[in-house]
Order: C-alpha cells, then sequence, then structure tokens
C-alpha cells in the first residue's frame, strides 16, 4: 500500500533561545496533540504534519503569551 503526502509526519528542531520557559504547542491539525514546555537553552524534537502551525507560548508573569506562530514550511524538517 502506497501512502498519500497526508499520511507522512516530519521532524522539526525547535530551540528555545531565551531566558523564559516556553509552552511549543502544534495547532491546526485535527485530532493532532503535541504540546511541550521548553526550559531555556533546550532543544525540542517535534513531530507535525506538513501543514501544521507551531505556536511558541512565553511566560508572562501569571499567563502565557502567543509570541510567534511558524508554519511548517518556515521549518526544516529533519528526516530521521
Amino acid at each position: 500500500m502506497i501512502e498519500g503526502p497526508e499520511s507522512f509526519t516530519c521532524h522539526y528542531v525547535y530551540v528555545n533561545a531565551t531566558s523564559k520557559v516556553q509552552v511549543i504547542r502544534v495547532a491546526n491539525v485535527p485530532d493532532w496533540h503535541f504540546e511541550r514546555v521548553a526550559f531555556p537553552g533546550q532543544r525540542l524534537l517535534i513531530e507535525a504534519k506538513p501543514e501544521a502551525v507551531v505556536e511558541i507560548y512565553t511566560s508572562e508573569r501569571t499567563t502565557s503569551v502567543l509570541k510567534e506562530r511558524i508554519p511548517s514550511e518556515d521549518l526544516q524538517c529533519v528526516w530521521l
């Protein structure tokens, strides 16, 4: 059986280059959940569908603020 492009996932590396704790979340993909905490300097391996958007939330006092939305086509896919 040959799989179509919609069945593929890609791996992306994200580095928290800030001095704050961040929450990294994959958005806009139905039935797909990825959410991780990234501490300052930490690297994360993110598995996501090609159409995914990666959201970066940064801690601001007692709440988290959406700081960036990165479409996966703007990220470099890492083949494992």
